[in-house]
């Protein structure tokens, strides 16, 4: 089994948010003649390593290539279908260095679009998709990513092509509820999606390119229907930002990055196992799924467990505090004691909180310290709890008993805030 597979099995996985709409937010130009992004790969590198990069500082577990629409049929509209291995290869490359720049190991997904076309029949679709999903294999993606297929047909043909490039590499089919301009398709049902792939080799299917609370209804019904068949398939969703809305005389989107966060914990509820962005999800919005979705425990328990004490216990005695560690032995000695206080990070990035938890790996070894004093940010900033944040500073020491911790707790916990 491979290494993603193994990962998606037993927690959830961020994937990042949008490509093409960061790009337009940082260049202001859309797709066109001389300005494909695509070609970025390789004629503009240091702007997607910008835009990978952002995503890994907001602690994405995968990254999608560029390629979305990297392919000869959607090449050769601007004279660029002879550089179709170039712009997939590099764009697998430039995903990898963004996760090694950061020294953090993530997967890289292969992003493979559909066809402008829904008259395709197989033969054709081997040509429009085999040399990039060559390239793709080739060049060390960790999954193919089949995104926004609006026709069943297409999907499942361009899935056995896939399957003849490698049946090693898995494959996450994802499809649309939006159709195309000019398309006769309905919108497709998870019954329909299932009865046309379920038995094709994929790993993952699910939905993107929807509004969140369509993501979320197709989600329910595509979760009952795969449980009941009982098939062996994860779920991915990564919806849009959302629609606009009616508020006043204003058309507004009130989809924001707290929003979206609140949507992930839904969908990891819902029991989907790859969580992401479509159109206009960017940095920020994931940041906060991540936030969300690591509020949970891996596999989509509960974050806390009920433990039930039995009353009648005797409160403990000196000798039992003593117990507590070097800060509490020296107290009960009238022994000079030393406590470094320290504010919780802000957030659970990764790198913040890596941070925070080696400078007590450091004063436990140092032995200048007896105790570490986590406050409770008493001025309103959103900081991890000091009791989360001192497990993971125990968890994270070589030796839990060298110091003692220090967790404050206030009245004010106990509210929702």
């Amino acid at each position: 089994m491979s290494a993603f597979l193994d990962a998606i099995q037993s927690r959830t996985l961020i994937c990042d948010g949008a490509t093409g709409s960061l790009i337009f937010r940082k260049t202001g130009r859309l797709s066109e003649q001389n300005h494909v992004y695509e070609s970025f790969n390789a004629d503009q590198p240091d702007l997607l390593r910008d835009v990978h990069c952002a995503y890994v500082e907001a602690g994405v577990d995968c990254l999608t290539t560029n390629t979305f629409g990297a392919n000869p049929r959607v090449l050769r509209r601007y004279g660029l279908e002879h550089r179709t291995a170039e712009f997939n290869t590099t764009g697998v490359i430039l995903a990898r260095e963004a996760f090694a720049r950061y020294d953090r190991r993530g997967f890289v997904l292969g992003s493979i679009g559909p066809t402008p076309s829904s008259a395709c029949t197989s033969s054709r679709l081997k040509r429009i998709y085999h040399t990039q999903a060559t390239t793709l294999a080739d060049a060390g993606v960790d999954a193919f990513l089949l995104e926004t297929f609006a026709n069943l047909d297409i999907l499942s043909g361009v899935i056995e092509v896939l399957q003849g490039v490698s049946t090693e590499i898995p494959i996450i089919a994802q499809v649309t509820l939006r159709i195309p301009h000019g398309h006769a398709e309905g919108h497709i049902k998870a019954k329909a999606l299932l009865d046309k792939i379920a038995s094709s080799g994929v790993a993952v299917v699910g939905v993107n390119c929807c509004s969140p609370s369509e993501v979320e209804g197709f989600v329910i019904e595509l979760a009952a229907e795969r449980d009941r068949r009982k098939l062996d398939l994860s779920l991915s969703a990564m919806p849009n930002i959302g629609t606009l809305q009616g508020e006043g005389n204003r058309l507004v989107n009130l989809s924001n990055p707290e929003y979206m966060g609140r949507q992930a914990r839904t969908l990891c509820d819902l029991g989907v196992s790859l969580i992401g962005g479509c159109c206009e999800v960017h940095p920020e919005h994931i940041r906060e799924v991540r936030n969300y979705v690591q509020s949970r425990q891996p596999g989509g328990r509960e974050a806390y467990q009920a433990v039930v004490f039995a009353g009648g216990h005797k409160p403990a005695g000196p000798t039992r505090k003593q117990e507590n560690g070097p800060f509490s032995r020296k107290l009960f000695n009238n022994e000079f004691v030393v406590s470094v206080e320290l504010l919780p990070p802000r957030g659970t990035a990764p790198k913040t909180v890596d941070s925070k938890i080696a400078f007590v790996s450091e004063m436990a070894e140092s032995g200048l310290a007896d105790a570490i004093d986590i406050t409770d940010g008493s001025r309103g900033i959103p900081l991890m709890p000091p009791g989360d944040f001192a497990m993971l500073c125990r968890q994270g020491m070589a030796d839990p008993s060298a110091l003692e911790i220090i967790p404050h707790f206030t009245s004010r916990d106990l509210n929702t805030l």
